[in-house]
């Protein structure tokens, strides 16, 4: 990595893994980096997504970004959530903004029920997955990971999947060991189920043949997925066109590899 020609003020919106990537290498080129977070610690949706026992490499991951980040004398500012007319993009040579992903909500009737919460407020705030059959709608990585989670935990766990299969975005090495764990503790998985309306003590969904079928929950939780979170970063890109890069998440959703190659490649330019 050759150091940079000219040190440039560096800003970075978001805290997640593609920002603290960007963050890191831009300092590592001698450039002034600054990191803007909104939330009270940096790690984005992995601070969420590393609560399981079994995801340790993931929490170990966002503490050696921390050294990092600390050892290169990179400027990091929480709860401080950036607008376009905050005075720090204005004076910054180059802006990266990793403003990552936000759950998709699909329009289901139900959806938005006390009882139905998301998949990274069922990791933050246990005391919101209330009762002990617990259903989670989406069989997707973190879905799974979730129904592992709770599983382990000694809940009676469902995954609704409308593919065939659940876990079928999950690397084929993972999934050979996540799949065999699902099973050993007892989660149901419903694949080729439509989730159709979420109730009071439970949800309707449609199976593969069409039969409307009805799964009892004390707790639902939305694991649907996650979009592009481009509402600031898009306004900050229209103010400061010429010095802005979007990256990771918001550009594309990916994974955490996905998201900190983004970050690196970004910084490796400037």
């Amino acid at each position: 990595m050759e150091p940079a020609e000219t040190p440039k003020k560096i800003v970075v919106v978001g805290g997640g893994p593609s920002g603290l990537e960007v963050a890191r290498v831009a300092a590592l080129k001698g450039h002034e980096v600054t990191l803007y977070e909104k939330e009270a610690a940096i790690g984005g949706q992995v601070t969420s997504a590393a609560t399981p026992e079994f995801k340790g490499q993931l929490r170990a991951l966002i503490g050696w970004y921390e050294r990092q980040l600390e050892q290169l004398h990179v400027h990091i500012h929480l709860n401080h959530e950036i607008t376009p007319d905050d005075p720090a993009l204005q004076s910054a040579d180059h802006i990266f903004i990793g403003a990552g992903a936000i759950p998709l909500i699909p329009p289901i009737p139900g959806i938005h029920h006390d009882h139905v919460i998301g998949a990274i407020e069922a990791h933050l705030q246990k005391e919101l997955v209330r009762g002990e059959q617990i259903v989670i709608t989406g069989g997707g990585l973190t879905g799974c990971d979730l129904g592992l989670e709770l599983a382990m935990e000694g809940k009676k766990v469902t995954i609704v999947e409308m593919r065939p299969e659940a876990g079928q975005d999950v690397m084929y090495i993972n999934r050979a060991a996540l799949m065999p764990m699902l099973e050993s503790h007892g989660v149901t998985i419903l694949g080729g189920h439509k989730v159709l309306s979420f109730e009071a003590n439970g949800l309707y969904a449609e199976n593969a043949e069409g039969s409307k079928v009805f799964i009892e929950a004390d707790t639902m939780i939305n694991a649907f997925g996650m979009r592009k979170n481009t509402t600031v970063a898009e306004q900050i890109r229209a103010k400061f066109e010429a010095k802005t890069s979007l990256i990771g998440d918001c550009v594309k959703i990916g994974k955490v590899g996905t998201a900190v190659r983004s970050g690196f490649y970004a910084a490796s330019a400037v």
